[in-house]
């Protein structure tokens, strides 16, 4: 290497590349001492002059407020998951003092900006935010869940299918499915799968199936006739070839029954 590819460090005394040293804009030359000096010399100047050190740091600070809060903001977005992984980290290793001085600085904070309209914008987005984003997790849990438990999966089914019942009809669901059912989840699994074995001969083990209802429920028209025909000994398990094949208004499925003449429990 040609002697005009380094220079000579004024602090060290050793001869290093130039790419060791930092160029000046201003006088268009290398800096006298290399950067590992620089930086140590650097370093102990600002362990001898703290107070001055924090003195200019804050006046910057004050000076370049929004310059610094519009960096900040923008890093911050850059860089989510490592600040997100920093707090994880900061919340698990708080002391109960801590928690304590946390809590109370919250509870100040929510107290003061209460009455601010940009807070309280910032709470209504971050709510809906976070809304969606359980929404999403809720819908990804359940449609994992359901692809290995059947008995989740059916106890879905009957869930959705008797409050659309309901929101068709007359209002919201108001009692609890098991009490509509007149028995546990779990029982009606064993009975819906005791249906499906019976008129199929095979067990039941997670195939695609309907929850059909032996008397329609298109026929139910009141509070009363929606549970009855919800209960139950009115459910069975068809596949979804059967159950679109039967139509509503099958005679034969319903037998004498009619619309006036409801099965009651």
């Amino acid at each position: 290497m040609e002697l005009e590819d380094k220079k000579q460090c004024r602090l060290c005394g050793e001869y290093k590349l130039l790419s060791n040293f930092v160029f000046r804009n201003d006088s268009q030359r290398y800096r006298s001492e290399c950067r590992q000096c620089n930086n140590e010399r650097t370093r102990n100047w600002r362990l001898n002059n703290l107070e001055h050190c924090r003195e200019l740091s804050r006046k910057y600070r004050e000076q370049h407020k929004d310059e610094l809060n519009l960096y900040s903001k923008r890093y911050q977005s850059s860089h989510l998951e490592k600040f997100r992984e920093y707090n994880k980290r900061y919340r698990d290793n708080m002391s109960p003092e801590q928690k304590l001085k946390q809590r109370i600085r919250d509870k100040r904070y929510v107290e003061s900006a209460r009455n601010n309209p940009v807070y309280l914008e910032k709470r209504r987005q971050w709510s809906r935010e976070s809304a969606r984003r359980t929404c999403k997790h809720h819908t990804r849990y359940e449609q994992l869940r359901k692809q290995y438990d059947a008995e989740f999966k059916l106890k879905k089914q009957i869930r959705n299918s008797i409050r659309q019942a309901f929101k068709r009809r007359v209002s919201d669901k108001s009692c609890h499915t098991e009490e509509i059912i007149g028995c546990s989840v779990q029982e009606l699994y064993q009975h819906l799968c005791n249906t499906f074995e019976k008129r199929y001969g095979i067990e039941y083990s997670g195939q695609d199936v309907h929850i059909d209802h032996i008397i329609p429920l298109s026929l139910a028209e009141t509070t009363e006739e929606i549970i009855s025909l919800n209960h139950w000994s009115n459910l069975q398990l068809l596949t979804p070839q059967d159950n679109l094949s039967k139509s509503d208004h099958d005679l034969s499925t319903l037998s004498a029954h009619t619309p006036t003449c409801l099965i009651q429990y």
